[in-house]
């Protein structure tokens, strides 16, 4: 994992602080700002549901067995690639 460098990846498991976490950890290092487009995210409306109940951001939800990484738009097609045929693999 290279955290925080332009150009590079940054990547971690959301298992602690959710999505929100990942990207804003990076950030932060590296001085810029990470906007998500939270409709593209997929949250499923059971997970939604629940946080709503609750009050909580699932942006901000541990996520265990979830990975998440910010990668160069140039590099996505490579990301994803890199994924396989995972049905689970999503970019958001």
């Amino acid at each position: 994992m290279r955290l925080g460098i332009p150009g590079q990846i940054t990547a971690g498991m959301l298992a602690r602080g959710g999505l929100g976490t990942v990207g804003n950890e990076p950030a932060g290092a590296a001085g810029v700002a990470v906007i998500l487009d939270e409709e593209a995210l997929p949250v499923t409306p059971l997970v939604q549901g629940v946080c709503d109940l609750l009050g909580i951001d699932p942006v901000h939800v541990a996520s265990e067995g979830k990975f998440g990484a910010i990668v160069p738009a140039d590099e996505a097609d490579d990301a994803l690639a890199a994924l396989g045929g995972d049905p689970l693999r999503r970019i958001c």
